[in-house]
């Protein structure tokens, strides 16, 4: 499929997305400094974690689409449906990455600017692959069945 104005637009709304992530200060009004001493380990087990999942699901992603990687959402014309890899566990394993990658920060610093921010990311990557999601079901015929029985972000759970 061509590059449409639409998926255009969504990439460049990611790329801000991202940035502004990024860029965005810590911001944890009202939360005591002994909160953070006393949760230190939970928050860096749980960065970690979410960290790694954020490299496997991205890594695992990016190879098995690597044939057909785009930054639009529209598919590209000699696309397969991939199944394989991350794709086992979640329809959109980028985007996924992206949003673990976020949460990882989020956990560590306790930031609520950033939680924010991630909010903002869920619902942006949700429109973007319901976007997608559209497209691919007019694509290929399995995909209804694929969709049905594999999670759209978060293995087994959503």
């Amino acid at each position: 499929m061509k590059s449409s104005k639409k998926g255009i637009i969504f990439v460049i709304v990611q790329g801000v997305i991202i940035a502004a992530f990024m860029l965005i200060p810590v911001w944890r009004p009202g939360i005591p400094e002994w909160f953070f001493q006393k949760t230190f380990m939970f928050r860096s087990v749980s960065s970690v974690f979410l960290a790694m999942a954020s490299l496997l699901l991205g890594g695992s992603g990016f190879w098995n689409l690597r044939k057909y990687i785009t930054p639009l959402p529209e598919p590209v014309e000699s696309n397969e449906l991939v199944t394989s890899g991350a794709y086992l566990y979640v329809r959109h394993p980028l985007y996924s990455s992206i949003m673990f990658a976020g949460a990882s920060w989020t956990a560590y610093t306790c930031s609520i600017s950033h939680f924010l921010m991630l909010c903002l990311a869920f619902v942006f990557f949700s429109l973007k692959a319901d976007y997608e999601e559209g497209l691919l079901l007019q694509k290929h015929s399995g995909y209804a069945q694929y969709a049905a029985n594999v999670k759209k972000f978060i293995p087994w759970v959503y």
